[in-house]
């Protein structure tokens, strides 16, 4: 997205209960939608927030430091 300014990317979440979208749309601005559920089976919550594409470097640099500082975990069964 940062580079083409197009697309969607879906930032997928080990837990059910989070995601997270990133839409571009024509006139450069970013859509992001996060839905969040406490209780997937009877409660339901989404926002929606407008970014501008300006400011994707920074934000995949942010995430990047996270995924430095703590790094994805995998389970025993998934590297067998």
């Amino acid at each position: 997205m940062s580079d083409s300014l197009s697309g969607e990317a879906q930032l997928g979440c080990m837990e059910p209960e989070l995601d997270l979208t990133l839409k571009m749309l024509k006139s450069g601005q970013i859509k992001m939608e996060v839905e969040i559920s406490p209780a997937h089976l009877t409660q339901s919550h989404w926002f929606r927030f407008d970014i501008d594409q300006s400011y994707l470097p920074k934000l995949i640099r942010d995430c990047r430091k996270v995924l430095d500082k703590y790094p994805i975990k995998r389970n025993r069964s998934e590297t067998e």
